[in-house]
């Protein structure tokens, strides 16, 4: 039986620097209300001294904080470690480098309390860093897990899929059940300081198509801190190659939750099909660069280009795999709840 009560889980990779500031504003929760909570610190394959500074700012209090070692790199292996380890139901994952808010932990307790068919929750993010914010950083602030995700707080709908992973909250028992339907990961996310996407979308997709609902809360409010030598648009084209590469998988979810029909499910349903759709995007997209206005300095078309060119190769060299992929999001929606 598990716990009621929340579980802080802070995958770290390398993050001796980072982690002391994340504790101090986790030492500064409030409560109006005894929730049972606890922070685990997972250390995913570090080569500094993550585990020690941890063990020496919380003073070693095993009734709070737990510290444990996943050797095999990658943010997935990282959470699922914490998952196994967690005590209570809700869990609420907090990157290396996010500052939450001073109610977090009894605002994530709530929410999941509350509201039955809602399997994970989310808030907003806001951008803290050592220099300059970039003039076009508000138009793409969304990227790099900042802004509001949704118009109000509540249940998205379609026009929304997913939530941020930084501080990404959900029902440990939920996720049990996803696990049992045979849900695996099929986007792993960052390995070390590599860049890859798509994990934290997957495992909202895979909730939405179990039949289980997203909550945004803007008041769940947390700080992004955020290096200048990302706030650059080398950095965002990075992203966007990214997010590219992972939307051939996260696309499969999101046709099996609109359960299109007709021309539409032929589109993305059929691989030759949706092979040439992605390919008349790529030339759609090559004839309108030359005459693209910019943003300044960023080509907005020419970072769409980019998202549509990688998921178009990835398509490519997902041929053999497609079919057993779609079986796989299939199983999901065969059985809901």
């Amino acid at each position: 039986m598990i716990q009621i009560g929340v579980s802080v889980i802070i995958c770290c990779h390398n993050s001796a620097e980072r982690l002391p500031e994340v504790l101090e504003y986790l030492k500064q929760q409030n409560f109006t209300l005894p929730i049972p909570w606890e922070i685990v610190i997972v250390d995913n394959a570090s080569t500094d001294n993550t585990a020690e500074i941890a063990e020496k700012y919380w003073k070693g209090d095993k009734k709070i904080i737990n510290i444990i070692s996943e050797p095999n790199p990658g943010l997935s292996n990282a959470r699922i470690a914490g998952i196994n380890n967690a005590r209570y139901e809700y869990l609420t994952f907090i990157d290396d480098d996010n500052w939450i808010c001073n109610d977090w932990v009894e605002r994530v307790f709530s929410i999941l309390n509350k509201h039955s068919d809602v399997a994970i929750c989310g808030g907003k993010g806001s951008i803290v860093t050592d220099g300059e914010i970039p003039k076009w950083f508000d138009k793409f602030q969304n990227a790099f897990a900042v802004g509001n995700q949704f118009e109000t707080e509540g249940s998205l709908d379609n026009s929304r899929f997913y939530l941020y992973g930084a501080g990404l909250s959900i029902k440990k028992s939920i996720l049990n059940k996803l696990f049992t339907k045979g849900f695996k990961f099929l986007l792993t996310g960052r390995k070390g300081t590599g860049i890859s996407s798509g994990e934290d979308y997957e495992l909202c997709l895979a909730a939405r198509l179990s039949g289980y609902k997203l909550w945004y809360e803007p008041n769940l409010e947390f700080k992004h801190v955020i290096s200048q030598s990302k706030l650059n648009t080398k950095y965002l084209k990075q992203l966007y190659i990214s997010f590219g590469k992972a939307s051939v998988i996260l696309d499969l979810y999101k046709i099996k939750i609109l359960n299109y029909k007709g021309l539409n499910s032929l589109k993305y349903n059929n691989y030759y099909v949706s092979l040439a759709y992605s390919f008349y995007w790529i030339i759609k997209l090559l004839f309108k660069l030359p005459l693209s206005k910019r943003y300044y300095g960023i080509n907005q078309n020419y970072l769409k280009f980019l998202y549509s060119w990688n998921n178009f190769t990835i398509k490519i060299k997902s041929f053999k795999s497609i079919k057993k992929i779609n079986k796989h999001i299939s199983m999901l929606a065969s059985n809901t709840n």
